[in-house]
């Protein structure tokens, strides 16, 4: 968590793709946005 409030995260995979037998790099970066006040879930899993 930042101070600003954003959280950020990076994630790195290595997909295999079987149709055409390769591995495929990608990385995922995002930053989320708070938009309103903390939400208090009906049903807790």
């Amino acid at each position: 968590m930042h101070e600003d409030g954003t959280f950020s995260y990076t994630s790195d995979l290595q997909l295999t793709l079987a149709a055409i037998d390769q591995t495929m790099h990608h990385t995922d970066r995002n930053t989320l946005h708070r938009t309103g006040s903390d939400v208090t879930w009906p049903h807790r899993l």
